[in-house]
């Protein structure tokens, strides 16, 4: 059962790190503990090779976890944005995917509908539920030369809007891109730990491959020390 559990718990993170030794020749805190797993087993202490290889995993899991579900999360709001527009073409209303919209395009937005991308209203007033993007609880009074943005919902009138942003480089897209860049940023502290890791790890291997090979060298009995 402990070795089944060292397999399943350390299989991901270990792989990483000799990935990490191997392509990029650093000896980081996942190498750190494999070598701390091994020495457990030699030692005899299953029990104890377990748990470090199920917590360490734990902790690489949980914080996976909380990365992918608060980039679904943001993700989410682009399902929030119309799949298609109602665009006038040659004084006619044509359905087309929102992804074919170009800036200068004539769109209608009929009561209880998204906008699909940003731009300016042409004709009509109405109120608009802007909360999905400004947070704002209420609706906002909207009219001709008013800017709409994309996933916030038409609420009382049909209003006729000239597209300014194609749907790839709207608000809502470049929102999504910005907290994914932010999340992708390492800040200061994080960054001095793993600078700081960098050091750390090869300096304890060395100093427990010292310990390892310190007897085979020379008698400590005689200096009354034991290892």
């Amino acid at each position: 059962m402990y070795w089944f559990a060292i397999s399943l718990g350390g299989y991901i993170w270990a792989k990483e790190g000799v990935e990490e030794l191997t392509k990029e020749h650093q000896v980081g805190v996942s190498m750190l503990m494999i070598w701390a797993t091994v020495g457990a087993g030699c030692l005899g202490i299953w029990d104890e090779a377990a748990a470090l290889v199920v917590l360490y995993g734990a902790a690489e899991g949980i914080e996976e976890y909380t990365y992918s579900r608060t980039r679904n999360t943001i993700r989410s709001l682009l399902d929030l944005a119309p799949k298609q527009a109602r665009v006038i073409k040659d004084s006619k209303e044509e359905i087309v995917p929102v992804g074919s919209l170009q800036i200068g395009d004539i769109f209608i937005i009929l009561p209880g509908e998204a906008i699909p991308t940003d731009g300016d209203i042409i004709e009509g007033k109405t109120s608009i539920d802007e909360s999905p993007v400004t947070g704002e609880s209420l609706p906002v009074y909207q009219q001709v030369g008013d800017k709409v943005f994309p996933a916030t919902l038409n609420g009382q009138a049909a209003i006729t809007v000239k597209a300014t942003k194609v749907f790839a480089d709207n608000t809502l897209s470049r929102i999504i891109d910005l907290v994914e860049n932010a999340q992708s940023q390492k800040g200061r502290a994080q960054e001095w730990m793993e600078r700081f890791g960098h050091k750390y790890s090869p300096l304890v291997l060395l100093s427990a491959l010292i310990l390892v090979l310190l007897p085979l060298f020379f008698d400590l009995g005689k200096f009354g020390i034991k290892l």
